[in-house]
């Protein structure tokens, strides 16, 4: 018999198993997710939804149950689940991060030569998770090929996307909000090398109602 999952009985989770396989493949291979993390977050969705697997036990065709609205809601809620386990901004290996943090830190403060700036940049863009699982870059260069830039712009919950910004070609006013302290600290320290366009990062938690009167203020000041 084979073994139950996530609350689904064992045969109803050796009848879904093809469908489950197939997303979960799906799932890492957009979000670089391990696949036992993909495969529990979608069983676990199935498992929420009664109707499904009531579906699944009844033994209908494979392909009428991945039809199903409840079956589509599931895989919509496991890639979910995925990506916000994905957006935590730190790695298991914070030590890693923190060097190369305070290696780009360095950089700027030393006036290095802008290569090796970009080098130290681009390492840390590849290693964090706030920045990691898409090419950032890519999805500025496609968005100003078909609008222009802004002369402004307040990134929510940025994490360390801002890097990834052609600051060298804009000279846009980018306000980060993050509540991650190493985040923003870095972002700090990689303000200066971006001038004359302006990098205003502002530690904040948007579930509170104060950090849009601190941007305020910081913007005065400026």
């Amino acid at each position: 018999m084979a073994e139950p999952r996530a609350g689904l009985p064992g045969d109803a989770s050796a009848r879904i198993a093809e469908a489950v396989e197939r997303e979960v493949a799906a799932i890492c291979a957009r979000y670089r997710a391990d696949p036992a993390q993909a495969r529990a977050a979608l069983y676990g969705a199935i498992s929420r939804q009664p109707g499904l697997v009531a579906a699944i036990e009844a033994g209908h065709a494979l392909e009428d149950v991945t039809r199903l609205r409840a079956y589509k809601d599931a895989v919509k809620a496991a890639r979910k689940a995925v990506y916000y386990q994905l957006r935590q901004y730190r790695r298991a290996d914070e030590s890693e991060i923190a060097a190369l943090a305070a290696r780009l830190a360095d950089l700027v403060a030393r006036g290095a030569a802008h290569d090796d700036i970009d080098v130290a940049r681009r390492a840390l863009l590849a290693a964090h998770a706030s920045t990691r699982e898409r090419d950032q870059e890519a999805f500025f260069r496609a968005l100003f090929s078909l609008v222009d830039p802004p002369a402004s712009i307040l990134d929510l919950g940025c994490g360390l996307q801002p890097l990834a910004f052609p600051f060298e070609k804009h000279t846009t006013r980018y306000v980060a909000v993050d509540r991650d302290a190493p985040a923003i600290h870095t972002l700090e320290a990689f303000a200066p090398h971006v001038l004359p366009a302006r990098l205003i990062p502002l530690q904040r938690d948007l579930a509170s109602l104060d950090w849009a009167g601190a941007y305020r203020l910081r913007r005065r000041a400026l």
